[in-house]
């Protein structure tokens, strides 16, 4: 289906925000707009505000974020399992004797590294580079004899099969939320004209009187009010271990009900931080190559810095 074209001007993500600061204007100033354009009333306030939430459930479907999440969850999971389990054959490996190739060929570091940085692909193609390793029935005997379990190689390989399928199914929910744009643009379109005609009422009916409230129905510094105010929506804080600082941790925000999943990693010093996010919840989780995952859920609130510090434990 080809693409319907959105006449809206600014990034999806910034549309319900404007529309949200022209409708809350627009309530205050609306028994003045009406004295002048009449068709600016009461029922079509309610019109638009109904107009409003369709499109916010259009551009933030919180179903399918949600699913999305879940997965994401879920493959987090499964690759926090792989490097646990990993790390237990590392020791099977090391004490193997009389190998056919080297043991960096089972890809271990790779796999971790790949983990590390969020690289689902690099973590897929380590695990079939592993499974090429095992497949070598010499090597298998030996890594038997050091305690390896004989169905440990398919266990690996199945985890490599459900994120090859976790990437699919993401990017058919990926799918499903452009296709609910393209299948509802009129909506949304309606929605920016009646933006639109707000923002020129307004312009209007105080044209000469208040040039305050002019440049608050000017869509072009709407706009670029937005930009300014969503890099205020931000997180921070500092990771670290026994007090002392921890570097490259990843932190990851997974959307619970808006929002695109962002990362940041942590700086010498242990801080990180990341702005211009989208005002919702979301699961942080904190990711690194020594400790146990760190899972939490956080609310990112407009124009605020939420302080999130992790004190990591030690394990594997």
């Amino acid at each position: 289906m080809a693409a319907k074209k959105l006449k809206t001007t600014t990034k999806n993500e910034n549309v319900i925000v404007v529309g949200r600061i022209i409708f809350d204007r627009f309530t205050v100033d609306q028994p003045t707009i009406k004295d002048k354009y009449p068709t600016f009333d009461a029922p079509y306030l309610a019109k638009g505000e109904a107009l409003h939430t369709k499109v916010y459930g259009l551009l933030n479907p919180f179903l399918i974020i949600a699913k999305q999440t879940q997965l994401t969850q879920e493959a987090d999971d499964k690759q926090d399992y792989l490097i646990r389990e990993l790390y237990t054959f590392e020791g099977h490996l090391n004490r193997a004797e009389g190998l056919t190739v080297d043991k960096k060929n089972a890809q271990l570091s790779a796999i971790r590294s790949a983990r590390h940085r969020g690289n689902v692909e690099g973590v897929i193609d380590g695990i079939n580079k592993f499974g090429q390793f095992c497949a070598d029935g010499e090597n298998s005997t030996k890594l038997e004899a050091k305690g390896m379990k004989k169905d440990f190689p398919k266990t690996i390989a199945d985890i490599g099969k459900w994120l090859l399928n976790y990437k699919s199914e993401y990017a058919k929910l990926d799918q499903q939320c452009a296709d609910l744009i393209n299948d509802n643009h009129e909506d949304i379109n309606n929605y920016w004209q009646m933006l639109t005609d707000i923002c020129d009422a307004g312009k209007r009916t105080f044209k000469g009187i208040d040039d305050d409230k002019v440049a608050k129905y000017t869509m072009e510094k709407i706009k670029a009010e937005v930009t300014r105010d969503l890099k205020l929506n931000a997180i921070t804080g500092n990771i670290t271990f026994n007090g002392k600082p921890v570097l490259g941790a990843i932190i990851e925000l997974l959307p619970l009900t808006a929002g695109r999943r962002r990362t940041s990693k942590s700086k010498k010093t242990g801080i990180y931080g990341m702005d211009s996010i989208t005002p919702a919840k979301y699961i942080a989780n904190v990711i690194t190559k020594k400790f146990p995952k760190f899972t939490t859920e956080i609310e990112i609130e407009p124009r605020q810095t939420l302080t999130l510090n992790v004190e990591l434990n030690q394990g594997k």
